[in-house]
């Protein structure tokens, strides 16, 4: 025991350095190595000593000098392998408090720097320790000065040197009294992504050494334990009670204070539900257990309690019995009242355990059961109806009757419709604007309570009364509806109405569809209504709500937002009276011309338009917004559409006008209309009126002549099917020399 002195001193400071004295905790020696035998075997107490994570060792001087120490090398290449090699030692601490560890070490010049010390509770899981000036010491014994700590590692601040080290673990109760307890004392990085040397103007190297000598855990003795009892089988079983018990076989090293058994319908049942309380302190003991619910499963255990507190026996199960009666009938329906077809499910709520069940549902469909619990049980007429059960066991029958129980109405007729919708007002980041208008399109007034919005966002209506042609407003955000337009709504429970069209449904307080539909956010869904500033609108309530083509977009501005965009909607007041919307008409003049020919357009649109968009297939320019548009030029061959949309505040109107446009190839750059040409278009066959004699000649868009004809006859027909359907050009050339030129379609 050449160095007891040393590790009394040391222990002394470690204890000191912690806030305690020798005289008011006695520390006590749990294991220590000092491995002047040069083994891993214990020195005083047991436990284990092992290398970790690749390292390996031999024998050299400890501290003091005269000693041995355990010299481990052989720790990971730089950059690698961070705390997970060095040392690791094994000590129960069953038995013991106030947990200490110390020990001395030697660095070289070129070991790791950085030093931490993991522990574990369960000989698994490894927990960095936090070191500090307040829970540790890292003394240098070089300088006898501390060497400090970085971010809870220990540090290295010099080579050749050894190091005074401890860590209290007092404030960590899991290492108190446990069989699994361990720590290790690994190397880590000094930046994070390197190690460093211990010698500052070093290099760190694999073979660089840490030397351990007097590994010390130290703790104090635990108080008294809880007692130790087991529990007894459950005898004398009836429908309300039973008898319990235990044994305690220890007291735990403190006075018995109390003792009984404890029980509940849950495992591991504790004093702070039922139990009962018995005289004594160790040994049997049984116990009455009352008021109990018959044929029913508890779970009971035996306890005792000391000043250390309760300890418990093994659960053990008991069922108390069927109680000796007839049974007394009741039981419930989940609906009272519904409407005309709905179901109800009924539940027994008997008493004393019925085997047997008999039900009479007067009105309903079917009308008898012998379930305990029927289900989807129909009515399908109005009235009042009454139920009945009779329940049975082996001590007798009851019976019970509720009149007039099950209340069956006729559906509300509720001509509520949904009429306009705000789903993506012009908002970035959370919109605040959404809402959904509600209109009673019927004759009479409707009580909305407890109607319920069951798709696109969650509400369930209050005591609200809609009358005949009034509206009602539900929102996102009741107060922006009010700032902005002005307008009172009820603010929804949760969700948003999608940007990308969803469903909307309304169900009244049976459960009953009221109006549903699904919107989109494409055509024939108005597209003004996806994210620029308006809301879509149904101005007739009459009209199906579910075709987008009865939707349009609201024209009431309401207000202009921060970011500059125009909001418009009419949310709780219908659609503003409408005028006639306009209806598009334009004529061009001509309609046949060559290529690099212009033609005039006019527009004959009526209805006052306040806006126009020209649409020219072909022509340059290609389009034109204002009522006229300057000549659109021609300059490739073909047929063209031409289409006009005008709008004024009441709607729009679109005019296409198909093929409207003939631009021809130019031949000898003139045409004529020198002969009759029909049907035209036709399926390949025309027939053709000629004024003489004259030679016919068929040439493509391009000018490729196709086929050439002469005929002295003034009818001729032409048969073009065996060539591809499309456009070409007929030239009739008189024996004058006059040429004459028109289009054939061929379908």
């Amino acid at each position: 025991m050449k160095k007891s002195y040393l590790f009394i001193k040391m222990l002394v400071v470690a204890i000191t350095a912690f806030g305690f004295s020798v005289a008011n905790l006695p520390a006590q020696v749990i294991t220590l190595w000092d491995f002047d035998l040069e083994n891993l075997t214990p020195t005083t107490g047991t436990g284990t000593a092992a290398l970790i994570g690749g390292t390996t060792s031999t024998w050299a001087g400890g501290l003091p000098s005269t000693g041995r120490g355990w010299n481990t090398s052989t720790y990971p290449a730089q950059g690698t392998a961070a705390g997970t090699a060095g040392t690791q030692f094994n000590v129960s601490t069953v038995g013991w408090n106030q947990v200490i560890i110390s020990w001395d070490q030697r660095h070289s010049n070129t070991s790791a720097n950085r030093i931490r010390l993991q522990y574990t509770l369960n000989g698994t899981t490894w927990i960095d320790f936090v070191a500090s000036d307040a829970n540790a010491t890292n003394i240098n014994t070089t300088t006898t000065v501390t060497a400090g700590f970085d971010n809870g590692r220990y540090i290295a601040d010099d080579g050749d040197k050894w190091f005074n080290r401890s860590a209290n673990l007092g404030s960590i109760t899991g290492a108190n009294n446990n069989a699994s307890f361990a720590f290790r004392i690994v190397s880590e990085f000094f930046d994070g992504a390197n190690y460093g040397p211990a010698k500052t103007t070093g290099t760190y190297g694999v073979s660089g050494t840490w030397r351990f000598d007097n590994v010390t855990v130290s703790g104090t003795p635990a108080g008294p334990g809880l007692p130790e009892v087991t529990t007894s089988a459950v005898t004398n079983i009836t429908y309300n009670s039973a008898t319990g018990g235990g044994n305690v076989t220890s007291n735990g090293g403190a006075a018995i204070t109390g003792r009984g058994v404890c029980w509940g319908t849950s495992p591991s049942p504790t004093i702070t539900g039922a139990h009962t309380t018995e005289a004594g302190t160790t040994g049997t003991f049984t116990s009455q257990m009352t008021n109990l619910e018959y044929n029913t499963q508890y779970y009971v255990r035996a306890y005792a309690t000391n000043a250390q507190g309760t300890g418990y026996g093994l659960d053990v199960t008991f069922t108390t019995t069927v109680p000796p009666f007839a049974p007394v009938v009741d039981f419930e329906a989940s609906n009272l009242e519904i409407v005309v077809g709905q179901s109800v499910d009924f539940t027994d709520l008997s008493t004393n355990v019925p085997t047997s069940w008999n039900w009479s549902f007067n009105g309903a469909n079917p009308m008898t059961s012998t379930e305990q619990n029927p289900q989807n049980i129909q009515y399908n007429f109005a009235g009042l109806y009454t139920v009945c059960l009779t329940a049975t066991n082996a001590y007798g029958s009851d019976t019970d009757c509720k009149e007039a129980y099950i209340n069956v109405v006729e559906p509300v007729d509720a001509q509520i419709v949904i009429t306009e919708i705000m789903y993506n007002p012009p908002e970035s980041g959370t919109d605040s604007l959404e809402y959904i208008e509600l209109y009673n399109n019927g004759a009479t007034a409707v009580n909305m309570e407890n109607f319920y919005m069951s798709s696109g966002v969650e509400f369930t209506f209050p005591a609200v009364t809609i009358n005949s042609g009034e509206y009602l407003l539900i929102a996102v955000n009741a107060q922006a509806m009010q700032n902005t337009f002005g307008k009172t709504a009820y603010q929804w429970t949760s969700g948003a109405l999608s940007n990308s069209g969803e469903a909307i449904a309304l169900k009244d307080n049976f459960g009953v569809l009221v109006d549903s539909l699904f919107y989109d956010d494409v055509m024939p869904w108005d597209t003004l209504a996806d994210g620029f500033g308006y809301s879509l609108v149904l101005c007739d309530p009459d009209l199906d709500n579910s075709l987008g083509e009865n939707w349009g977009h609201d024209t009431t501005l309401i207000a202009i937002n921060a970011g500059g965009d125009s909001i418009w909607g009419n949310p709780g007041t219908g659609c503003p009276q409408a005028g006639d919307p306009p209806v598009a008409d334009f004529e061009g003049t001509p309609t046949t011309i060559t290529q690099g020919s212009s033609v005039q357009f006019t527009d004959l649109s009526t209805g006052n338009p306040s806006t126009y968009l020209w649409t020219f297939e072909g022509g340059t320019p290609s389009t034109w917004n204002t009522a006229v548009p300057p000549v659109i030029t021609y300059n490739s061959a073909g047929v063209f559409d031409v289409t006009l949309v005008v709008t004024n505040e009441w709607g729009n109107s679109t005019e296409l006008k198909s093929d409207y446009i003939d631009v021809l190839v130019g031949i000898d750059g003139r045409e004529s209309r020198g002969f009759n040409v029909y049907p035209n278009p036709s399926n390949g066959v025309f027939n053709v009126d000629l004024k003489s004699d004259a030679t016919l000649r068929v040439y493509t868009l391009l000018g490729d002549v196709l086929t050439v004809i002469t005929t002295d006859n003034d009818s001729f027909k032409l048969n073009m099917s065996r060539f591809e359907k499309g456009m070409y050009l007929l030239e009739v050339e008189y024996a004058d020399g006059s040429k004459h030129t028109q289009r054939l379609v061929v379908r």
